[in-house]
């Protein structure tokens, strides 16, 4: 993941410093025409001379290397951002940058801390190839010396012969991880021995136990021979057993106290049950009734509206029925009104017919009477 990015970063510092270095030494451009002494000129000394022919802007002139500037190192700063990204391992967590916390006493131990850890993180890579040089020094020893030597262990000397180890030992070699720094493990400890005590009243713990924890406490602190600071054969009593037997009184009172209140907290805690179940169901009631309510509401309004619905078409017949009869009674007047017409127009009619049938017989009479 962080391949990439080194690489990267790592052209762009070079470039950067193959600028810085022609900037310093630039290239110069030299005419031979003017007569230049080569030899003078490579002769690159404090106060030293070239010569040559002609003014010196005409022979020699030297070649600008255009300076990368900002933009190079904000590109550099850009890509170290970069493989942060993508590896999750950042400055601050180096203790690197002492701009990124302020200038306390917690700030500057966290920078330290993070730098013994990367310290401890060498020396542990550095132990790694240590266990390959141990093993191979055991070989030598068992396979080489022939004698034997005194060495102190557990504070008394014992005869050893690394050649009798040749099939008498089963040793591996282990490479410690670390479990933090002194204070660390002092601190973890004393909070385990808080722990202890409390639970020490409940005969959870043992005194023998609380005894390894003081003589691991000891050792945090850098103190050797941790029994000379606690007692072989821990019994829990203390030295005046009169206030040992007042201090058991008074944790029992505190008990039997502790008790009580537990018992009144426990009535306490039933009674709010038992209200907040009472509670609950009066809300529950309370909601039932408000939602049967709700329920009826939106039927009485669904009553009103059928009802206002069937009034509205009962009048819509009503009047519908009114206005039929209306066309009706119109009707009917027009067919009179028709059929009066019509009679008076036949009874015109009949009348002009009978006028001129009798102008008919009339004429007839008068030919026949004008024939004779």
């Amino acid at each position: 993941m962080a391949l990439q990015p080194q690489k990267l970063r790592t052209n762009v510092i070079r470039a950067i410093q193959d600028n810085i270095m022609l900037s310093v030494n630039q290239r110069t451009y030299i005419n031979l025409d003017a007569g230049v002494n080569m030899d003078d000129w490579l002769e690159n000394r404090p106060g030293g001379a070239v010569r040559g022919h002609g003014p010196a802007n005409t022979a020699i002139q030297p070649i600008v290397q255009p300076a990368l500037g900002a933009p190079a190192y904000e590109f550099n700063e850009w890509l170290e951002g970069w493989k942060e990204n993508r590896t999750g391992f950042t400055r601050y967590s180096q203790g690197m940058d002492s701009d990124s916390l302020n200038k306390t006493a917690t700030g500057v131990s966290i920078i330290t801390q993070k730098a013994d850890m990367r310290m401890e993180l060498m020396a542990r890579m550095f132990a790694v190839g240590m266990k390959g040089l141990f093993s191979k020094m055991l070989k030598l020893a068992v396979q080489y010396q022939d004698k034997a030597e005194q060495m102190q262990v557990n504070g008394s000397w014992v005869a050893m012969n690394p050649s009798e180890w040749k099939d008498q030992f089963n040793t591996t070699i282990k490479v410690g991880l670390g479990t933090g720094s002194k204070e660390q493990l002092a601190a973890r400890v004393m909070g385990l021995m808080q722990v202890q005590m409390q639970a020490a009243q409940f005969g959870v713990v043992t005194p023998a136990q609380i005894a390894e924890t003081v003589k691991l406490y000891v050792q945090a602190a850098e103190f050797k021979e941790p029994e000379r600071f606690v007692s072989p054969e821990p019994t829990g009593m203390p030295p005046n057993p009169q206030a040992f037997q007042q201090m058991q009184q008074q944790q029992q009172q505190q008990m039997e106290q502790a008790k009580q209140q537990l018992e009144q907290l426990s009535q306490e805690n039933g009674q709010l049950k038992q209200q907040t179940a009472q509670q609950q169901q009066d809300a529950s009631l309370k909601q039932m009734e408000l939602e049967q309510r709700a329920r009826d509401a939106e039927t009485k309004h669904t009553e009103m509206v059928a009802n206002i619905q069937l009034k509205a078409a009962d009048m819509a017949r009503k009047e519908h029925e009114t206005h039929m009869s209306g066309v009706q009674a119109a009707h009917d007047m027009a067919h009179k009104d028709i059929d009066a017409q019509q009679n008076q127009q036949i009874a015109s009619l009949q009348q002009q017919l009978d006028e001129l049938k009798a102008a008919m017989g009339q004429n007839e009479a008068s030919e026949q009477e004008g024939g004779e």
